[in-house]
């Protein structure tokens, strides 16, 4: 017989019981709630019996359950240990008390001594799929009595009718939950697409997207703000990543905090934040003390976490349609204005002006130019240069492109300055002749031997050495005077 006492409790417990229970938890029948498909069975039966009560019980781990009740009016539940159906479930089939005064296993029960006083009980075990016994569609009467094979024979049809719904609705919670599971997949992808993971404010494209729609229907004023916080890296390297993240997310709970609720705020990437706000009236000043306002803010709530680092940070502004009648315009001036921030001792607000770009734009376009000069980012192109009568490539005239992580491919008219700048022009002709592979442009165009042409600056051509330099690097590309025009 499939059944052992429990040293702990007073009541025989099915070899498989944690399986059973997993899967009457998979069920997730409502508390105190009845399932009104199983209901209605329950009545019939209980009619068809001619019973005094019929019950639809689950055994959970230390109580009985009702998902369905019939005569028995104001109860829920019952003690696990005092329920007829514990010991019905130890077997499949069907289990019958005919006497329970006269039974020693039930004798004694609180529910025979007292209410709902059971005289009588005949149960089917409720298995909706094999050995999966949870528990029993249960007839009950208030005197002894015996049940008919007939009656028996419904309450086993009915209690198969009554597994199968069981199974059925497992199935349905199943397929439930997984759309649930489904819908909270999509929601967080939907979210991860939207809003930065560590501080909750817009990411940097929903920031860009959202700009981009507020300007574009905009009918007022709009100002844009790029906050970056100063020392960032002096903070992680002294306190450690973990510091730095709680540094960065206080940083940006105080930067939403201080801000009216129609600003848009972003984190753009790394220590950088945008602060995007439209307006119907010019309030440039009431836009700038909201940015003070900020800086206290962060300020006090950086100080907060310990370690005596207040939230100190730079930033830079556009005003549309002063600086702009784009979002990526007014992205790139008030760029400039940061960067003007940084140069000017940091900790501040500067606002984009002609001034301004004039004086800090080039030296901003120096520094990146620098960093695409070491990584590979300036890099030529080779345009033929034809013979129009005889239809002849004479020579390639080689060109430079800014292959720009975020921007793309740029062409010179978007550094053009650069030409003119002293320390950047030199960098430009020797980072191209560097660049230049014969063997790879021969087997671009066919395995022919043309002739390049280099453009050079200005600034190439007073270098008392720039000769020297070019022809330093002929050696690492395989190229020689004969192949240069």
């Amino acid at each position: 017989m499939d059944e052992r006492k429990s040293t702990l409790m007073k009541f025989p417990i099915p070899r498989n019981e944690a399986d059973r229970l997993a899967y009457l938890e998979s069920l997730q029948i409502p508390t105190s709630q009845t399932i009104p498909e199983i209901q209605g069975l329950c009545d019939l039966v209980a009619e068809l019996t001619n019973s005094d009560i019929a019950l639809v019980s689950m055994i959970e781990k230390d109580e009985q359950r009702f998902a369905a009740i019939h005569g028995l009016d104001g109860l829920h539940g019952t003690p696990r240990e005092h329920a007829f159906c514990t010991h019905a479930i130890m077997n499949t089939g069907q289990f019958i008390v005919e006497d329970a005064a006269r039974d020693a296993r039930f004798a004694n029960n609180p529910l025979v001594t007292g209410a709902p006083n059971i005289a009588a009980y005949a149960g089917t075990v409720l298995e909706p799929e094999p050995d999966m016994r949870i528990g029993t569609i249960c007839v009950i009467n208030k005197t002894p009595r015996v049940y008919s094979s007939e009656e028996l024979s419904i309450l086993e049809r009915i209690g198969n009718a009554v597994a199968a719904l069981l199974s059925t609705y497992r199935h349905r919670v199943r397929l439930v939950n997984a759309l649930k599971s489904a819908e909270e997949a999509q929601h967080q992808l939907q979210k991860a697409a939207l809003y930065d993971g560590l501080t909750g404010l817009y990411n940097h494209s929903a920031f860009g997207r959202i700009c981009e729609e507020m300007t574009a229907k905009s009918q007022g004023n709009s100002y844009l703000a790029i906050v970056d916080v100063d020392e960032f890296k002096s903070i992680n390297d002294r306190h450690g990543h973990y510091f730095g993240d709680r540094f960065l997310k206080a940083f940006a709970t105080a930067l939403q905090t201080a801000l009216p609720a129609e600003a848009a705020v972003g984190r753009l990437g790394g220590d950088e934040f945008g602060i995007f706000l439209e307006t119907r009236e010019p309030d440039l000043d009431r836009f700038l003390s909201l940015l003070k306002t900020c800086e206290r803010s962060v300020n006090d709530a950086c100080l907060e976490l310990g370690g005596h680092i207040a939230g100190r940070a730079s930033f830079g502004v556009s005003v549309m349609p002063d600086h702009g009648r784009t979002y990526e315009q007014m992205f790139q001036h008030a760029d400039v204005a940061l960067y003007a921030s940084k140069q000017k001792g940091r900790n501040r607000i500067t606002v984009f002006s002609e001034e301004i770009n004039r004086q800090f734009n080039t030296l901003a376009l120096r520094k990146n130019f620098d960093e695409a000069c070491a990584n590979g980012h300036i890099v030529p192109y080779f345009q033929p240069i034809v013979d129009i009568a005889s239809g002849e490539t004479l020579f390639y005239e080689m060109l430079c492109r800014w292959n720009h992580p975020t921007r793309g491919l740029l062409p010179p008219s978007e550094f053009l300055r650069l030409f003119d700048d002293h320390l950047c022009a030199p960098k430009i002709t020797l980072t191209l002749a560097a660049q230049i592979r014969m063997e790879e442009v021969r087997a671009a165009v066919g395995g022919l031997a043309p002739r390049v042409t280099i453009n050079v600056t200005a600034h190439d051509l007073h270098h008392p050495l720039f000769f020297e330099k070019v022809e330093a690097t002929f050696p690492i590309n395989g190229l020689t005077w004969s192949d240069v025009v």
